[in-house]
């Protein structure tokens, strides 16, 4: 790390600082990601700090940016986020920012949209004009420096709504001309577009997007991929602005500041840019407008909810959705990563949201795991380590569950807001309870109402499991999934219907397309999102039949098709409004187990008799017992894997019929004495009719004896003949000796 010269305020990193800060750019440090790089949370020097990763840039201008950064460094700006310094040792340039505990202008129009509470004209136009204040004075120096991404994930709200706009920085690398255009889509100047050239009009042209999300409370892309800009500008040339405008500001003594800043809007998006107004001209007039007495009547009401309460999960406040309808005032002070459903019809329902901000501390498990660290259990649910409850404090918050009362003493575990069911550590899966959307036709109002929700499991543990299937119930019914707006990858859908609304021709237990349609989603999935065509497909036409249709992502192993589900509300209701869906997790800080076991402090594998399996979804890996042992692998000493005694263990004992002797992750299994075969099967043993050793060996010894003795008198019969042979002959040979005279 060094100082540059003359900028105090400014520093160059060296590489390793940046690596060790950001554990090798673990994915758990991810807090951002954008058009122009990804930001990641780290501390450096014991302060807490934002570290970005641009797109690369050519060698021969990374003096030129260095430069453009140490002007950045000088600017002293309330309303800017603060760059500390950079490091230049990548192929990508890494900047680092002073860290901002903020929630963003995005979360804040996301919960306007879900009418979580109200934000006020006169609070959205200071938003506003404090935004364009950075950008009015960066592009008015000598040597003028752009954004190139500006839109409201990249305004950030500190305390009392103040705005600090942040992502200067990386936008420097694009004044010259570039090969492919860079940006968010919906923001995206159709100049820049065009001419790959990015200049101060083009960051002129996404604030005024920007102005119009804040008059009109809709995302700047439909989900039919309609523009929000179109649809001002149509609405302007034909005199219905009314109509598009947010209802929460309008009112007839305020309508001449909602034209001016209307008007204002229309000329940022002028085409050609070069007759936009200068964003100092655009700050000028928002301030004005701001400040406007139609406007200063109306303060800004304290932010309440009204049905959520939060709950706290370390170092983040997530707001969830509480059926007590009690209210909690809105915290502005701390990240609230709340999603809602932009789909849903304004009903007053939350959506159901599950996004943590964590960093999978892996050593804290390990360390943990050699202490004291036990199983634990919430109610009837088993919770295994490295999960746990909030209660014991055993588990980083990637992993903690929360144990509530239910009603009547009855507990459950719940992650966020989504019931746990149950935790496998062998098939590293959970299941919980996911939400059902559903679209019904209302008889009063002689429209759809939809009710759909989304699931965020980014930056947790967990990934959306292929054992799910994504499950649509109706006779008119086409619905969609999908990943995140804008920055997703992935969209699929089912249709169901019934010919002319005849539920007769569905059939139980199918589910092939009529009333019933099923389709598979792919392994990586960490979000997913509902929603309805109600335009090209609903049930007004049969809703004496057939009143809804519901979709949902839920385990396929655990629905069977009734065709009651189209004509009543059972299938909302078996579960209340729910489904059981199977969850995959793995340790994280790794991406696979080649890779953990590199850092034995943070591996997670402790139990001495465990192994390591890569996650058979997304990156990350899962512990399992040795063959042969059992208990959690996750433990080290005896409450981890612990040797089978399959002599005992009821689950084993029938694979031995005979005598079964216990030894270390194993057992041997022989026929008792006296009889002999396979004793790992029944009957496999039979007696053995064959002599004891004993007596074979006397009888070998006996054999032995005779054999010797027969073979000794053998041996003397034949010399004892020999002998006769030999006497007869000497007596022949003397007789014929006398005979013949000598």
């Amino acid at each position: 790390m060094m100082k540059v010269e003359g900028n105090a305020g400014f520093t160059l990193y060296d590489r390793q600082e940046i690596e060790t800060a950001t554990n090798n750019f673990n994915k758990a440090h991810i807090i951002g990601e954008g058009g122009q790089g990804t930001v990641y949370r780290a501390v450096l020097g014991g302060v807490a700090v934002a570290i970005k990763m641009c797109k690369e840039i050519d060698e021969s201008r990374k003096m030129e940016f260095v430069q453009e950064l140490v002007i950045l460094c000088r600017v002293n700006h309330p309303n800017i986020v603060k760059l500390l310094g950079c490091c230049l040792q990548f192929e990508a340039p890494m900047l680092v920012y002073e860290f901002v505990q903020n929630k963003t202008l995005q979360e804040l129009l996301d919960l306007q949209r879900s009418r979580r509470f109200h934000v006020t004209l006169g609070t959205r136009l200071r938003i506003a004009a404090e935004s364009t204040g950075p950008l009015a004075h960066l592009h008015s120096l000598s040597h003028p420096i752009l954004h190139g991404d500006v839109k409201p994930a990249n305004i950030l709200l500190a305390e009392g709504l103040v705005a600090k706009v942040s992502d200067f920085g990386c936008s420097t690398i694009n004044e010259n001309t570039q090969a492919v255009p860079k940006g968010t889509p919906g923001y995206i100047d159709p100049n820049y577009i065009l001419e790959y050239q990015l200049t101060a009009k083009n960051d002129v042209y996404s604030f005024g997007v920007i102005l119009l999300e804040l008059l009109t409370g809709k995302m700047p892309l439909s989900k039919e991929r309609k523009s929000l800009t179109s649809m001002f500008q149509e609405a302007m040339v034909n005199g219905t602005l009314l109509e598009l405008l947010d209802n929460d500001i309008v009112d007839e003594a305020s309508m001449r500041v909602i034209h001016r800043v209307a008007v204002l809007a229309s000329q940022c998006l002028v085409v050609p840019g070069t007759t936009r107004p200068a964003m100092a001209l655009v700050e000028e007039e928002l301030r004005r407008l701001a400040l406007a007495d139609e406007v200063q009547r109306y303060p800004q009401p304290p932010l309440v909810l009204d049905g959520l309460s939060f709950v706290d999960m370390g170092s983040t406040m997530s707001i969830w959705y509480d059926e007590s309808k009690t209210s909690g005032v809105y915290s502005l002070e701390n990240k609230a990563l709340v999603h809602p459903s932009t789909m849903t019809s304004h009903r007053g329902l939350t959506t159901t949201t599950l996004c943590l901000a964590i960093a999978i501390a892996a050593e804290l498990l390990a360390e943990r795991a050699e202490g004291q660290c036990q199983n634990t259990k919430c109610g009837d649910v088993e919770i295994p380590y490295p999960f746990s409850t909030s209660l014991d404090k055993c588990v980083a918050s990637a992993f903690e569950f929360d144990c509530n009362d239910t009603g009547k003493g009855v507990y459950k575990p719940f992650y966020g807001n989504v019931e746990v069911l149950s935790v496998s550590l062998q098939l590293g899966q959970v299941r919980v309870m996911n939400h059902i959307s559903s679209s019904c036709y209302n008889i009063s109002s002689k429209d759809m109402d939809s009710d759909t929700w989304e699931l965020n499991m980014t930056g947790t543990p967990f990934m959306l499991s292929d054992y799910n299937k994504f499950t649509i119930l109706g006779c008119r019914t086409l619905a969609y999934i999908a990943d995140q707006t804008f920055v997703g990858k992935y969209m699929s859908g089912c249709v169901s219907v019934c010919r002319r609304g005849d539920v007769s021709k569905a059939t139980n237990g199918t589910c092939s397309g009529i009333g019933c349609c099923q389709t598979a989603i792919p392994k990586g999935l960490d979000y997913y999102q509902v929603f309805f065509d109600i335009k090209n497909m609903n049930t007004s036409g049969i809703y004496n039949r057939t009143p809804c249709s519901y979709a949902v992502l839920m385990d396929s192993s655990n629905f069977t098709f009734s065709t009651t589900y189209l004509t009543s509300s059972e299938f909302n209701n078996t579960y209340g409004g729910r489904a059981p869906m199977v969850l995959d997790w793995a340790i994280r800080s790794a991406n696979t187990c080649e890779k953990a076991r590199k850092k034995m402090d943070s591996y997670a594998c402790r139990s001495t008799n465990s192994e390591c399996f890569n996650s058979a979804n997304g990156p990350g890996y899962i512990c399992n017992c040795s063959k042969g042992y059992e208990g959690n692998p996750y433990l080290g000493g005896p409450n981890g894997c612990r040797d089978i005694d399959e002599c005992q263990d009821p689950n084993t004992h029938h694979y031995c019929y005979g005598e079964c002797r216990n030894n270390p992750g194993g057992f041997d299994c022989n026929c008792p004495p006296g009889s002999k075969g396979n004793a790992t099967i029944p009957d496999g043993c039979r007696k053995d009719f064959s002599l004891p050793l004993k007596a074979r060996l006397a009888i070998g010894a006996v054999i032995c004896v005779l054999v010797g003795l027969f073979s000794f008198l053998g041996w003397e019969v034949i010399r004892h003949k020999r002998s006769i042979k030999k006497q007869a002959l000497l007596r022949q040979t003397d007789e014929f000796f006398l005979q013949h005279g000598g």
